[in-house]
């Protein structure tokens, strides 16, 4: 119960609003087809981790998933007061990339504990260049904190300008299986290999 208080009030509360309402343009304009969506648990705690290549990426995340997500978003979206209240209300928490964060840490583990899913983006930041960018080890750290399964997703037609319409697909891989590691140290050299493995599922469902 104690982590549960570090879910900020009212986190995603229109994210079910905004999906039913507004979901239709995006599929529209994305021309949006969605592949495996029977991967992703209908109940329970889960880690969706994609590839992040454009603005577009969480919305669509949102829209394809056949369940709620919230998700990590950086904190320069925060900066202006309605931006920051738009993203918090839509379901996304800030998350300083240039520290270990512990608040945004603290909140991803709250809401898995309470049954959650949880969208994160490994590479830490979007590739301007369409190569997937070294992962970060938080996905594998969360995973193997908490012992809750990951499922990959490839987005693939989110770049280019924004301004043009897309052809997005979406595909959701197999549930990666997770056990728990209480040990710090033995957590830490799993990490690796998950990262490893992670980054080859997520790469495979853009082929």
């Amino acid at each position: 119960m104690q982590k549960i208080a570090h879910i900020p009030p009212g986190l995603g509360r229109h994210q079910a609003f905004g999906k039913r309402y507004g979901g239709w343009f995006f599929r529209w304009w994305c021309r949006l087809k969605v592949e495996g969506a029977e991967h992703v648990p209908l109940t329970g705690p889960v880690l969706l981790a994609a590839n992040h290549r454009s603005m577009w990426d969480v919305p669509i995340h949102v829209v394809a998933s056949p369940r709620p997500i919230t998700f990590m978003a950086k904190r320069e979206l925060y900066r202006y007061r309605f931006l920051g209240w738009s993203w918090h209300v839509l379901g996304g928490f800030p998350v300083n990339r240039n520290i270990a964060d512990v608040r945004a840490v603290d909140t991803a583990l709250a809401l898995l504990e309470r049954g959650e899913a949880v969208g994160i983006y490994p590479e830490g930041t979007r590739s301007r260049s369409g190569e997937m960018l070294p992962f970060l080890k938080g996905a594998a750290w969360l995973a193997l904190k908490t012992g809750v399964p990951i499922v990959p997703c490839g987005l693939e037609g989110t770049g280019g300008p924004w301004w043009k319409r897309k052809r997005v697909t979406v595909r959701f891989g197999e549930t990666i299986r997770v056990e728990e590691e209480s040990d710090p140290r033995k957590r830490r050299e799993l990490a690796q290999g998950l990262t490893v493995k992670l980054l080859d599922e997520i790469t495979r469902l853009l082929v």
